[in-house]
C-alpha cells in the first residue's frame, strides 16, 4: 500500500510557502535600505513600503487561513505604527 502526500493540499505547506514569502521580501528590502544608505528619503519609502506589505502580507496570510479578524488586524497595524514610531524617533 503506497500513501501518497501531496504538498499542495497540506495547510502547513501554506504556512511554510508564506513565512519564505514574507522573509524574502524583509531581506529584498533591508537589502535596498542598505543600498540606499546616503538617501535618508528613499530608506523611508523602503521602510513604508515594507509596512505596507508585511500589513497586506498578514492580511492575505489570515485570509488564507481563514482566521482573519478584526482582532489581528489591529494587532498588525499595532506592529506597523510601533515601527513607525521606532523609526520616526530614531531620526532625531
Amino acid at each position: 500500500m503506497e500513501i501518497s502526500y501531496n504538498m499542495n493540499t497540506d495547510p502547513k505547506h501554506h504556512y511554510v510557502s508564506d513565512r519564505i514569502i514574507l522573509i524574502l521580501l524583509i531581506i529584498i528590502g533591508l537589502g535596498i535600505f542598505w543600498y540606499f544608505s546616503y538617501d535618508r528619503i528613499i530608506q523611508l519609502a523602503v521602510v513604508a513600503i515594507l509596512l505596507a506589505l508585511y500589513l497586506i502580507w498578514g492580511i492575505i496570510h489570515h485570509l488564507r487561513t481563514k482566521t482573519l479578524s478584526n482582532a489581528i488586524i489591529l494587532e498588525y497595524l499595532a506592529v506597523v505604527l510601533i515601527v513607525v514610531v521606532f523609526i520616526l524617533s530614531s531620526l532625531n
